[in-house]
């Protein structure tokens, strides 16, 4: 759905066009009232069950409150199509981020600590993301470097969730092939927290080594390659990491989720080298 700026949308006017993907736009909007700034993310897919389970999951979002995810803060009606208003962040995604340079160690786990604060945080309220990937951490500018902002908690479950919605996109299975867990490739519908985990064990691999475990291309072989627990060992592409984030890696990508890290206080340890994790 276009819209020009300058259009008006309830109490919004539309600035500009931020980004486009396969399941929405999203536009720079700003309160008519206020003058404050925001996102607003228009889904391309929809259906007459997806607005009420948004609103229901836009709730869950709003109880967070937290300074590493995308805050929501309004649901709105573009023209019969539901719309979701975020928080606007001023600062790259993650994804275009890491496609510059590889940023030193250090950075890169103090970002992604962030985003596993973040997932922690969705946790804790029973919200599992189930489309984890860089593309969905905003990086925002800050005097004190670049804060990750986690976005669209609760849209993979939406869309999962109507079935008028699945069965008109191509694939079964929603999510990212290369981020998603072997569980998620085979039933979508019955993921639990222990896929998020599976996702940042891919994010993290690539926000370290520079190459993402499972590279995007042939869906088939991808998720062969997941299913299978088949990717380069981080130090044949990083030599020189640390053991912690080294077991952390491993221990999150591992196919079987009942041997898998269980959550993120554990992954978070083991990232520190303060528990050692092994299947």
């Amino acid at each position: 759905m276009e819209l020009n700026p300058g259009a008006e949308v309830e109490r919004y006017d539309v600035e500009t066009l931020l980004g486009e993907g396969g399941m929405a736009i999203v536009y720079r909007v700003r309160h008519r009232t206020l003058g404050s700034l925001h996102a607003l993310k228009i889904l391309t897919v929809t259906s007459p069950k997806l607005r009420e389970r948004l609103i229901r999951e836009g709730r869950v979002q709003a109880t967070m409150q937290h300074p590493n995810v995308v805050a929501v803060t309004d649901v709105v009606d573009v023209r019969g199509t539901p719309g979701l208003i975020m928080q606007y962040v001023d600062g790259p995604t993650l994804e275009s981020w890491l496609d510059q340079s590889l940023p030193a160690l250090s950075e890169a786990e103090r970002i992604f600590h962030g985003v596993l604060d973040a997932v922690e945080a969705a946790h804790a309220v029973g919200v599992v993301h189930r489309d984890l990937k860089p593309a969905n951490v905003l990086l925002a500018r800050t005097p004190s470097g670049l804060v990750p902002r986690v976005a669209d908690f609760g849209i993979a479950r939406a869309v999962d969730d109507d079935e008028h919605v699945r069965s008109t996109r191509s694939g079964a299975a929603m999510g990212t092939p290369a981020f998603m867990a072997p569980e998620q490739i085979r039933d979508a519908r019955s993921v639990d927290h222990r896929a998020d985990i599976f996702s940042l064990g891919c994010i993290l691999y690539e926000m370290t080594t520079g190459k993402p475990a499972f590279k995007d291309g042939n869906v088939l072989d991808v998720f062969e390659a997941i299913s299978q627990n088949r990717y380069r060992h981080p130090l044949d592409v990083k030599p020189g990491l640390p053991a912690g984030i080294v077991s952390a890696i491993e221990g999150a990508l591992l196919a079987d989720r009942d041997q898998r890290i269980p959550d993120c206080a554990t992954f978070r340890a083991v990232m520190r080298g303060q528990q050692v994790w092994s299947a």
